[in-house]
């Protein structure tokens, strides 16, 4: 008989609620046992995964909608959290009161605390502190939270770590509307495929591919992902995918995922500190000699002679 802890079967209620809400940001982590509890969280997560590009995407186009700030934490000059917004409680469980005087990086998971470590050593430049970057934070043991978050440095020195209300703004019909889908019982019957139905699969194919750059956009500290799963990711195949890329960005899916990732390299080389294997990690590189060849074949200069802007 299948059966899961208590805190496990809690944590799935809970994600299965969030996602009725139109809230994608939970996220369950994996037993190292328990092969059907890893199942269902494979599947909840990548619902998440797959629909927050999605639904990020609609919010930009859609003209009524209002994002205003939902999670709000202010940090102290040494990185110690000050103050959270009063819906902390919702998101992480824990009291607001709880939170003042502990470590921001107390919250985070451990994947995160890779990146924040790197963040941290821009956050005393002469130039206003100004990043963008996802953060997971931590629930409890089986459940962390995902959002994309800015930071920005405040005339007393002070920082904010704050994330919009963009990803949990519809209900599960009208996201269902948007996406072309029906939950009526006569969406099942078959029906011819027709002109119209022609024309939403090409604008559905649009918007896969707004919803791939929007991802590359915001996963370009991690390694270059393999193609034909990158692909099955955001519905395509392979193939299908190359091809209407190339006839969008006169480019290969590849070939633009490592102009962006030596774009913000190059930034980052101007603009701060950074050392050069900082930066390398930084963009996904975990070595430096295969960040040093990459960036020479963009640039036509090794990183060490790009010359710093501060």
């Amino acid at each position: 008989m299948v059966s899961f802890t208590k805190i496990q079967f809690e944590n799935i209620c809970r994600v299965l609620h969030e996602i009725s809400t139109g809230n994608l940001g939970y996220r369950l982590r994996f037993s190292e046992s328990d092969e059907y509890y890893n199942l269902q969280a494979k599947y909840l997560n990548l619902i998440g995964e797959v629909y927050t590009p999605y639904l990020v995407e609609l919010a930009k186009h859609d003209k009524k909608a209002n994002f205003p700030i939902f999670l709000e934490i202010h940090l102290r000059e040494d990185l110690m959290i000050r103050e959270v917004s009063h819906n902390i409680f919702e998101l992480f469980g824990k009291k607001p009161l709880d939170y003042i005087g502990l470590s921001f990086r107390d919250l985070l998971t451990e994947e995160s605390l890779k990146g924040w470590k790197k963040l941290k050593s821009n956050f005393y430049m002469p130039t206003p502190v100004q990043f963008g970057t996802r953060f997971n934070f931590q629930v409890n043991h089986w459940l962390y939270y995902t959002c994309f978050c800015y930071i920005t440095g405040q005339p007393d020195g002070s920082f904010k770590v704050t994330s919009q209300k963009n990803e949990k703004y519809r209900d599960v019909n009208a996201m269902m509307r948007d996406m072309g889908l029906s939950n009526q019982i006569g969406n099942f019957k078959h029906s011819r495929f027709t002109i119209k139905e022609a024309d939403t699969n090409k604008n559905r194919d649009k918007e896969n591919l707004q919803n791939l750059l929007q991802f590359m956009e915001e996963h370009l500290e991690e390694p270059t992902p393999d193609m034909k799963s990158l692909a099955h990711r955001f519905g395509f195949n392979e193939k299908k995918l190359v091809k209407h890329f190339k006839m969008s960005y006169n480019q290969t899916p590849y070939a633009y995922f490592i102009n962006k990732k030596m774009q913000r390299a190059m930034n980052l080389l101007q603009t701060t500190h950074l050392g050069i294997e900082d930066v390398a990690a930084s963009v996904g590189y975990p070595t430096k000699s295969s960040f040093y060849k990459a960036f020479k074949k963009k640039f036509g200069i090794p990183p060490g002679a790009v010359e710093r802007e501060i």
